[in-house]
C-alpha cells in the first residue's frame, strides 16, 4: 500500500512541478518583456529551478535505470548532484523571493517551482 502511495505522490509531484516550469516559460515568451531588477530576478530564479529540474530529472531516471534507488550512501557522484542540486534550488528560491516584489509575467511561477524543488531536495535528503 506504501508503495502505491509513494507513486501517487511522486506522480503529482513531478506532474505538478513540471507544468509550474513549462508555465512559467510559455508565460514568459508570450508577454511582453519588463524591464527592470525584479523581473531579472524572477527569470534568474526560474532558471535555476529549471536546472535543478532537470537535475532532479535525469538523477530519478538514472536511479531507476540502475535498479538503485535515490541513496546516498551507494552512489558518491549523488553526493555531489545533491549539493549541487541544492544549491540550484537555495538560489532558485532567493532570487524568486527578490522578483516577487514588482509585478512581472513569471514571478509566481518562480517562486513556486523554485520552493517545489527545494522541497524534492530536502525530502530526498532527508530520507536518506
Amino acid at each position: 500500500m506504501s508503495l502505491l502511495i509513494n507513486s501517487i505522490v511522486s506522480t503529482v509531484l513531478f506532474g505538478a512541478w513540471t507544468v509550474v516550469v513549462v508555465v512559467g516559460w510559455v508565460r514568459f515568451w508570450m508577454h511582453p518583456r519588463a524591464r527592470g531588477v525584479s523581473p531579472a530576478l524572477s527569470i534568474g530564479g526560474l532558471a535555476f529551478a529549471t536546472a535543478s529540474t532537470i537535475l532532479a530529472i535525469a538523477v530519478v531516471l538514472y536511479s531507476f535505470a540502475n535498479n538503485t534507488g535515490l541513496t546516498l550512501v551507494e552512489d558518491p557522484v549523488f553526493v555531489l548532484i545533491y549539493r549541487c542540486a541544492a544549491l540550484l534550488s537555495v538560489s532558485g528560491t532567493l532570487l524568486a523571493i527578490g522578483g516577487v516584489w514588482r509585478a512581472n509575467p513569471v514571478r509566481w511561477q518562480s517562486l513556486a517551482a523554485s520552493l517545489i524543488t527545494l522541497f524534492f531536495w530536502f525530502a530526498v535528503g532527508v530520507s536518506q
